[in-house]
């Protein structure tokens, strides 16, 4: 959000407080600037581990092209890009969350084009924790809803008709 914030001075506190980890959150490839670049450079060359979030965002970065040069741009900067989360339904926010059936086949695309360590992890969050969005995780879809099991066997039912925003 405010890259200009990295100082060498910053970059060498976080240093010397490792294990520090500092994670960004990064949702389009707009977002990486010039000054992003350099807080990045400062900080790799202060052996500061990065990695990133992204937020899935319909019509804002649901698009293969989209997100493979976010990460790709993430993975040049070392950035590791740690997660792509799905969005939570949520009341006046609900209109930018993609549905998990077209974040599976995102996550499909991605994987063919991008090197392992410039792929995320696609999650969705419940009150279950975090569960990982692949294949075995997704016991069943319709339209209306799809059926997940967490690493501990739970299922939990996620809503997957996207509700339409009133014009």
């Amino acid at each position: 959000m405010l890259p200009q914030r990295i100082t060498p001075n910053l970059a060498k506190i976080l240093r010397d407080a490792q294990p520090a980890y500092l994670v960004l959150h990064v949702n389009h490839p707009r977002e990486i600037t010039r000054e992003f670049g350099e807080a990045c450079r400062l900080l790799s060359e202060h052996e500061v581990p990065l990695a990133s979030e992204t937020v899935l965002l319909r019509e804002i970065n649901d698009k293969t092209a989209v997100l493979s040069e976010l990460f790709y741009s993430l993975y040049e900067r070392k950035v590791r890009p740690y997660r792509l989360r799905q969005s939570l339904p949520s009341q006046g926010t609900d209109h930018f969350r993609a549905s998990i059936t077209s974040g599976l086949r995102l996550a499909e695309s991605l994987r063919a084009l991008l090197p392992g360590l410039a792929l995320p992890e696609y999650v969705v969050e419940t009150l279950g924790g975090k569960i990982p969005l692949r294949t075995e995780s997704v016991l069943s879809r319709t339209r209306k809803r799809v059926i997940l099991r967490n690493h501990e066997g739970k299922v939990f039912v996620y809503p997957e008709k996207i509700f339409q925003v009133p014009s």
